[in-house]
């Protein structure tokens, strides 16, 4: 039984992440950072009557062991499963160090995580790891010359992001260089099935998105879903070379047809309807769309990018936000027309 001053001492102890509690036993850990150019994840903790399950671990040592001391303060349970909603290291980079504190957990990834994990991940973190000083320092030298990534004068929005940043990046690369990387000892296909005690917990591949491995993590006596980074406020994260932006829409579809009352995102606040789901998914069929037609008409992508802005879905995830509209055209608007063109 979880006692409200707990939670209150597990929130007192990081400014990074909060706890909220979305389900009878079941809590989601909410990272606190700022949007920005370097995230770490939000983890679902699912109590149950011998064990826990985790959904997702962290971006590495630090955040993963301030969650389960957050845990420790919730139950004495030992952890028993991680599940990983795709193999990106700001979800996986903590799997060694649960594995540390639990050596019997099971990591359940899905069965392609194996060779992305080898193929992707691995050059992704020693890519990381050498270029984290540049960017660091690049920042740095904005914050210092009072000047934003666009050139403008820098904003307070824009400090603190860039901050946030740093330290995650600096972090990142120290703790990163030895760390094994986390491969599954469980794979799902399309479906798989845990029981625990009176709990039911689905793990669903329903589709691609973000990754070709993307699975959600579903309650269903609960209603509550976690999607990994098909769901990622307040900017989608594309991969162009990784996502399938084609099929995203579809895909959230299918994750509406759960019928679920709360959703907790890869990274975002918890989220209790379908609102922002209906944008993402307004987002990636404009896209798709708009892609494929000035394909039929035989502009280039260089042509594309120059040229489709979409500023009405920009206006929709930025707002007044200075931050925002980098993190929109670097991360969504870019990626997002070259996914569209490969998968034409």
């Amino acid at each position: 039984m979880l006692l409200a001053a707990s939670v209150a001492f597990a929130m007192s102890q990081s400014t990074f992440f909060h706890i909220e509690k979305v389900a009878d036993e079941v809590y989601a850990v909410i990272r606190n950072e700022p949007p920005g150019l370097a995230v770490d994840c939000n983890v679902l903790l699912i109590v149950n009557e011998q064990d826990v399950v985790m959904v997702d671990a962290n971006i590495g040592p630090e955040s993963a062991t301030a969650t389960l001391n957050a845990l420790a303060e919730i139950t004495d349970k030992p952890v028993s499963a991680i599940i990983a909603t795709h193999y990106h290291d700001d979800h996986m980079g903590g799997v060694a160090t649960v594995r540390q504190r639990f050596p019997k957990v099971e990591l359940i990834a899905h069965k392609s995580a194996n060779e992305a994990i080898v193929n992707l991940l691995k050059p992704a973190r020693e890519g990381m790891i050498a270029v984290a000083p540049q960017m660091t320092g690049w920042l740095k030298g904005l914050i210092a010359a009072g000047k934003s990534a666009e050139g403008t004068p820098i904003t307070d929005e824009q400090r603190v992001s860039y901050e946030s940043d740093i330290r995650i990046a600096d972090r990142y690369a120290v703790e990163m260089k030895d760390i094994p990387l986390p491969f599954p000892t469980k794979s799902v296909d399309s479906k798989m099935v845990l029981k625990r005690g009176k709990r039911t917990i689905e793990i669903l591949h329903l589709g691609e998105g973000h990754t070709p491995a993307d699975l959600v993590v579903w309650l269903p006596q609960e209603k509550v879903v976690a999607s990994g980074d098909l769901v990622v406020w307040p900017v989608p994260l594309v991969g162009d070379n990784q996502s399938n932006v084609p099929a995203w829409s579809k895909t959230l579809a299918e994750v509406e047809k759960l019928g679920f009352k709360t959703l907790v995102p890869g990274h975002g606040p918890v989220m209790r309807d379908t609102k922002y789901l209906s944008q993402l998914r307004s987002f990636y069929s404009e896209v798709t769309t708009t892609v494929h037609e000035q394909m039929n008409a035989k502009v280039s992508l260089d042509e594309m990018i120059k040229t489709l802005k979409f500023e009405d879905q920009k206006k929709a995830f930025c707002g007044d936000s200075t931050v925002r509209p980098f993190l929109f055209e670097n991360y969504a608007r870019v990626p997002s027309i070259g996914s569209a063109f490969r998968l034409h």
